[in-house]
């Protein structure tokens, strides 16, 4: 069967982009949904200028923090555009997740602050600085992109998720930047208990775990089931490969 049948090609790339699939599944759904081509390829296009513009504003506050000796560790997002799709276009994303404890935070706040960054809560001085104390997300918007940045404390809700200082990185970089991010077992984890946080709203999450498994070897799956026992993400974990299996045929080693 045709899943586009009976679907009005709107809605259909309405679905697409809502879920961050677009750029995966463009080319099938053109083929199974012709009358759709128009309308995608104008998202498509208008997806690609914004991505341009998120990656751009990214990479300059990536250069300003590590100019003021601020390395945050990068999860999610343009990671994984970079490590797990190896193109940056076909991985949208909404947010850059950087991971930053104690005095890096408020550090990295007044750096990105001076590019035009600014809370998204609009948080009066004495909350913000409480919100700095906390373990609590503080995302932050700039008037030039879509994309927003999370300052996102190692220790808050997906603390038993979250790589610890000494896990293997990876490198990469955003328009030239360098960055770093977990390996690809501690974002197989991180990404897992993430989704299952969220009850996988969006098909994407999905994908990014797919597109992880497609490189591990066996080693890599018993590190995965290994830590996962150790930091008590078992049912995160366990629910996130049902769904693989049974919605995208994951082949689990």
């Amino acid at each position: 069967a045709t899943p586009a049948a009976g679907v009005e090609p709107p809605a259909l790339v309405a679905a697409a982009r809502r879920h961050g699939v677009l750029g995966l599944c463009a080319a099938e759904l053109m083929r199974r949904c012709p009358a759709a081509e128009p309308a995608i390829r104008e998202q498509l296009r208008a997806e690609t200028l914004a991505g341009e513009r998120g990656r751009a504003r990214v990479a300059e506050a990536l250069q300003a923090l590590m100019a003021a000796g601020i390395r945050p560790l990068v999860v999610k997002g343009p990671a994984l555009a970079a490590l797990a799709y190896r193109d940056p276009s076909v991985r949208p994303y909404d947010d850059v997740d950087l991971l930053l404890a104690g005095p890096d935070r408020a550090r990295a706040l007044a750096v990105l602050e001076e590019l035009g960054w600014r809370d998204s809560r609009n948080a009066p001085p004495l909350a913000q600085a409480h919100l700095l104390r906390t373990t609590e997300d503080l995302t932050l918007v700039h008037p030039g992109c879509d994309v927003g940045i999370d300052l996102v404390h190692p220790g808050g809700l997906l603390r038993d998720a979250a790589p610890s200082p000494d896990s293997p990185r990876e490198a990469f970089d955003i328009l030239g930047e360098p960055a770093q991010a977990p390996d690809k077992v501690e974002h197989f984890l991180y990404c897992a208990a993430h989704g299952a946080k969220h009850g996988y709203a969006r098909w994407i999450w999905l994908a990014d775990l797919d597109r992880l498994a497609a490189t591990f070897s066996n080693a890599d799956w018993r590190d995965v089931m290994d830590e996962a026992s150790r930091r008590r993400l078992r049912r995160a974990l366990a629910l996130s490969l049902m769904l693989l299996v049974d919605d995208l045929g994951t082949p689990l080693g």
